[in-house]
């Protein structure tokens, strides 16, 4: 990755991040999934449906989704919540029509109850942290990636391509085996982050 002597070593360079990126959409990798409460935004209300206004993490790269704790226990709950670009602070934000406590505001076991947590796949660049499987998905994306640039063939590029969407399915399997989940099927990065 340090090499930039010749073309091959200078595409990967420039594939990496984008090849990276794009194996960690395409799944909720158990490795890189962070749970955590979200940090409200004091802004004045999005609309009347969407008051809240919430942080995206610096780190994410998608959102799954977005819990509430009910008896101190995690709970799915219908959340209606989008992301928006907002002018006031110059970036996208979650918006939502339910109020998260913020730490400073929880003074019992209640309060705890009423707090937001977010989940989402983080944009970890940590490769201790990387699974065997998933270390050979961002390998099959990168030479996908790297196939048109490299060699013009659209045949190799099409293999390579049919290649990582079969790892990638394998690695996903494992990943939710891992995390004790049912095996659904992953839902749709766009359709996940709803647009973003």
């Amino acid at each position: 990755m340090d090499d930039n002597s010749t073309k091959a070593a200078r595409l990967c360079n420039q594939f990496y991040e984008l090849s990276l990126r794009s194996v960690l959409e395409q799944g909720k990798w158990t490795f890189a999934t962070i749970e955590e409460p979200v940090q409200r935004l004091d802004l004045p209300a999005y609309s009347k449906e969407q008051q809240y206004v919430y942080q995206i993490p610096p780190n994410a790269a998608v959102i799954v989704g977005l819990t509430q704790r009910w008896n101190r226990k995690k709970m799915r709950k219908n959340i209606d919540w989008d992301i928006r670009y907002i002018p006031e602070i110059k970036e996208r934000a979650i918006i939502c029509n339910q109020l998260s406590r913020t730490d400073e505001e929880i003074e019992n076991n209640i309060d705890q109850d009423e707090q937001i947590l977010i989940e989402y796949i983080s944009d970890t660049k940590t490769t201790t942290s990387y699974t065997a499987m998933f270390v050979r998905c961002l390998v099959t994306q990168l030479a996908a990636d790297l196939a048109m640039p490299l060699t013009h063939d659209q045949q190799r590029f099409v293999a390579m391509m049919e290649l990582s969407n079969s790892l990638r399915q394998q690695a996903l399997m494992q990943s939710l085996n891992e995390d004790g989940q049912d095996k659904e099927q992953w839902m749709d990065p766009i359709t996940a982050s709803r647009g973003w």
